[in-house]
């Protein structure tokens, strides 16, 4: 924005109302050294003041700060309407948008928020037949909300205590990738874990590889 330019188009509205500095500034209720810096380039109206100005001159806001497209920068009452009508527009237009975005932004952290207050329920039990012990425990990565929670720039797990968490490693949760057969019940304490079935037999599982927990022997 050019300091001169638009100390001279303010100028050129004053003048349009042949109006002194004195009553001019009276009129968009600033002071009169004010108008004064305005005019000599010394400062800068600001937005507000530029919308006052524009609609007491009955020109376009823009027409304060952008190169004349004449002479006299003030223009004539069939020019005035459409200014304004573009304004309105223009603003409507940033308002819609403004709309979107926050509606956006809303439906996406109400989801985050859902998955964290609610979470997954436990692995499913296989409604099939007893079967034997697993001779391992494949896992799959799950999918949890990740945050930068403190700032680091790092983005961590926003949910670590769902029950189908097996266990948290380098920023990622992990799961079992199939549901345990009927009747089998799955127990973890310390990397240690141990599936049971409903006659009582149970396996130990702590060895981890390729994706999957071995039992430990």
């Amino acid at each position: 924005m050019e300091w001169n330019k638009v100390g001279r188009s303010i100028q050129a509205v004053r003048e349009s109302k042949m109006m002194t500095r004195e009553d001019f500034a009276q009129h968009i209720g600033v002071l009169r050294k004010t108008v004064v810096d305005w005019e000599e380039g010394k400062a800068l109206p600001t937005a507000e003041q530029i919308l006052a100005i524009a609609e007491f001159g009955g020109v376009d806001p823009r027409s304060l700060v952008d190169e004349p497209r004449s002479e006299d920068t003030v223009e004539t009452p069939a020019e005035q309407t459409q200014p304004k009508k573009d304004h309105r527009m223009a603003l409507g237009i940033v308002l819609l948008v403004l709309g979107v975005t926050v509606l956006f932004v809303g439906v996406q952290l109400l989801g985050a928020l859902t998955a964290q207050m609610g979470g997954e329920s436990a692995p499913a039990v296989s409604e099939t037949a007893e079967a034997p012990l697993p001779e391992y425990l494949m896992l799959t990565e799950l999918e949890l909300p990740k945050w930068d929670l403190d700032g680091d720039g790092k983005k961590e797990l926003v949910n670590a205590e769902r029950e189908d968490i097996l266990f948290v490693s380098g920023g990622a949760a992990y799961g079992l990738a199939e549901p345990l057969a009927k009747g089998q019940t799955l127990t973890a304490q310390d990397g240690v874990f141990i599936v049971k079935n409903a006659e009582g037999e149970s396996r130990i599982y702590s060895v981890l590889r390729d994706g999957a927990i071995y039992p430990a022997g």
